[in-house]
């Protein structure tokens, strides 16, 4: 590969090192916080797409489709997370693990003492139970109906 050729690829790189150099320098500078310096990775992606002569409008549009798809993702986990830990506390999770943090229950046997308080509860064998929890009584890992 001859110094020419060696050139002709450093002009190929350019743009993509400036954005680069651009948003990670905005960042660990101090000038911009993540987001400001995403905006400025965007600006200078589609100044570079113009510069390339690459822009169009099927590449604007799929770029917003992809960016709303990838949002919407993290919106669902976000609800979905919401839902799990509003469950975990509604069924007692919250008061199960919080009471032996503070010291309030000395030993394990005083806490199965009172195992009726607690919907969500933990055996000896790292099984998890759900009790009192429906009409039929069901137990998960016991695979068993009260009744």
């Amino acid at each position: 590969m001859s110094l020419r050729d060696k050139f002709r690829s450093l002009g190929h790189i350019l743009l993509p090192m400036t954005i680069v150099v651009w948003v990670l320098g905005s960042i660990y500078g101090g000038i911009a916080s993540v987001t400001e310096a995403a905006c400025m990775g965007v600006i200078g992606v589609f100044v570079s797409a113009i510069i390339r002569r690459e822009l169009s409008y099927t590449i604007v549009r799929s770029a917003l489709q992809q960016t709303m798809r990838t949002c919407g993702m993290i919106i669902w986990i976000g609800i979905g997370a919401s839902a799990v830990v509003g469950i975990y506390n509604l069924m007692g999770g919250k008061r199960f693990t919080g009471l032996p943090l503070l010291g309030q229950h000395k030993d394990i046997d005083q806490r199965q003492q009172h195992a009726d308080q607690y919907p969500l509860l933990a055996d000896k064998n790292k099984k998890i139970h759900v009790r009192n929890t429906s009409a039929n009584n069901f137990e998960w890992g016991s695979h068993r109906q009260a009744g």
